[in-house]
């Protein structure tokens, strides 16, 4: 699987959308997230602030990925079973990142 652009990614934009950069890749776009999104052969309005908050979601995205695999390999052999199924849904959400099965 392809590796992502790496991190860390900042928000910047206009007022018409807010747009995801990686600056250490010579900031190139990662994301962009307009208030009017096409979905399905339509269109589909979000507020400017829940444009803004994906842009944050998707910017915090490399962090949140390191940070799962960093606490899902230091807790997967010290836990009980109930903080065994936290880390089965980090792994997953780690597989789903990376790619990797």
């Amino acid at each position: 699987m392809t590796k992502h652009t790496p991190g860390p990614w900042e928000i910047g934009g206009s007022f018409e959308s807010t747009e995801v950069f990686a600056p250490a890749a010579s900031r190139v776009s990662v994301a962009r997230c307009g208030a009017e999104e096409a979905r399905g052969g339509g269109s589909y309005r979000v507020s400017t602030e829940e444009a803004q908050a994906n842009a944050r979601l998707i910017a915090a995205a490399p962090d949140l990925l390191e940070a799962a695999i960093y606490a899902a390999g230091i807790f997967a052999e010290k836990w009980d079973l109930p903080a065994r199924d936290a880390i089965a849904a980090l792994k997953i959400a780690i597989s789903k990142a990376t790619g990797d099965p």
